[in-house]
């Protein structure tokens, strides 16, 4: 007899959005992840880093999409994650399928986080997408400003776009899409943040805190742990 698929399972958090304010966008480009990325660089006037890989499993196998991150701004944690909405199966993958196209031989299978046909991680009422664009800022601040530059800018068509409660509630399998969208937004900050702190310890060579022997005249000792939050250090220009 053969076993049941497992499937996977992503909680929807009643706080999802209590801190933040998200935005979404799924766009269609048809240039590569790299060149996509440097395109909104320069349409945006902001430097944009690759960030890591979004690993999905399949049949298998990992499947890597890679993310790229820009800072719009900083005081109010304004980020705009790009997310690579397809890869490229492997030889050995395509030919685990039940019904590889052609064995894989010919063309190469295609995985999409979200569509409406083929191998897809989440079913979605529309197709072609190529990128998904993720904003984020603190619930203090209006971010509109941003949407609406990001909406303007010639370097992708958008397909779909809203927050993640109006553009889930348009899906057919609304809870998927809203619990795989939420997954998103929380691990693309996770790595934003983990890139940028890493990013701030090799520019102070490895050093997140001052020494207790560099002060003179303490009243109470300081703890050679304590991390320096000076706002001064994250400026790119400084």
């Amino acid at each position: 007899m053969r076993k049941k698929k497992e499937t996977e399972s992503f909680l929807t958090l009643d706080s999802f959005g209590s801190a933040k304010n998200y935005w979404a966008a799924w766009v269609a480009s048809r240039l590569g992840n790299y060149p996509f990325a440097n395109s909104l660089s320069r349409s945006f006037s902001r430097n944009g880093s690759f960030i890591g890989n979004i690993s999905i499993p399949f049949s298998g196998d990992e499947l890597h999409f890679p993310v790229y991150s820009t800072c719009f701004n900083d005081e109010f944690s304004v980020f705009l994650t790009v997310v690579s909405n397809k890869t490229n199966l492997s030889p050995q993958t395509s030919s685990k399928l039940d019904n590889p196209l052609f064995g894989g031989l010919l063309f190469e299978d295609e995985y999409h986080i979200f569509n409406n046909e083929g191998l897809a991680k989440v079913e979605s009422s529309f197709s072609g997408a190529d990128y998904i664009l993720l904003l984020s800022a603190d619930n203090c601040f209006d971010q509109d400003e941003y949407v609406k530059e990001i909406c303007a800018s010639d370097c992708f068509r958008i397909i779909l776009s809203g927050t993640p409660e109006s553009v889930s509630a348009s899906q057919k399998k609304r809870k998927a899409f809203l619990d795989f969208l939420q997954f998103l937004f929380y691990e693309t900050e996770s790595m934003t943040a983990e890139f940028r702190y890493k990013k701030l310890r090799t520019a102070l060579h490895q050093r997140m805190s001052v020494s207790e022997k560099n002060y003179e005249k303490l009243k109470y000792p300081v703890e050679d742990t304590r991390t320096i939050t000076s706002p001064y250090l994250r400026r790119e220009d400084f």
